[in-house]
């Protein structure tokens, strides 16, 4: 999937991280007043086994990381664990694969690119930092 961003497209195969930074305005028009803003989505999937432990375990540590590293609203509901930071809104879903084996896959949300891609690399350090001690 490519979105359109003032005439360019971009997509980035490493990693199956994907930039989508993008105008909120569809007909690329300004924003009302004198401001140019724009939006961001930077989404990064990878495979995560779950071993012996629950997505409900996962889910509960993906949580109390974010409210640890400073992130607000956050919620976790059957579909996804989701907060705020910084102007970005970060969520992660997890779609079963086979077995003990699911598709992780974060998305971020913000007001600019460098933005966004900052905020997923903070949350795939916070992923990579979860450890379940059994």
């Amino acid at each position: 999937m490519y979105l359109h961003s003032n005439g360019k497209y971009q997509y980035s195969p490493y990693h199956y991280q994907y930039y989508y930074p993008y105008m909120l305005n569809w007909d690329n028009q300004p924003f009302s007043g004198d401001s140019r803003q724009g939006s961001a989505l930077m989404a990064n999937s990878s495979i995560t086994d779950m071993g012996q432990h629950t997505l409900a375990d996962l889910k509960r540590a993906i949580e109390q990381k974010f409210r640890r590293n400073g992130f607000s609203d956050v919620v976790v509901t059957r579909s996804e664990v989701a907060g705020n930071k910084g102007g970005c809104r970060v969520s992660i879903i997890h779609l079963h694969k086979t077995g003990t084996q699911y598709w992780q896959v974060v998305m971020c949300s913000c007001p600019t690119i460098n933005q966004a891609r900052s905020m997923l690399n903070e949350t795939l350090a916070i992923l990579r930092s979860i450890v379940f001690f059994d």
